[in-house]
């Protein structure tokens, strides 16, 4: 299921080729998450915000978390006050919160 509130690029056509359900509407965040609880018909639901990237292998990390029936939820750390991109990583990357690999050829954050 894709839920869009108005996204610019083609996350409405992949999600329809990906033989997704796709609903469209100017909706913000909260509104946008309701719906996406209220119509879905999973065990799990993962919201990905717009400025959100996930690494290669993030499902993976994520999925040992949803065994333990303590559980309810599983969230990301969010930074703020980063006013570039690059900055942002410049800092995980030194931190430790994030590393860098290569897998065929690609950059992977693991």
């Amino acid at each position: 299921m894709v839920v869009d509130g108005g996204s610019k690029d083609d996350t409405v056509e992949i999600g329809k080729q990906s033989g997704c359900r796709v609903f469209e509407g100017k909706w913000n965040v909260g509104a946008a998450r309701n719906l996406s609880l209220s119509a879905s018909t999973r065990r799990f639901l993962a919201h990905v915000d717009s400025d959100v990237q996930l690494g290669w292998g993030w499902l993976e990390l994520v999925k040992p978390h949803f065994e333990d029936v303590g559980v309810v939820a599983v969230s990301g750390v969010t930074l703020y006050g980063f006013e570039t991109d690059e900055a942002l990583m410049a800092y995980c990357l030194q931190s430790g919160l994030i590393g860098v690999g290569l897998v065929n050829g690609l950059n992977r954050i693991p």
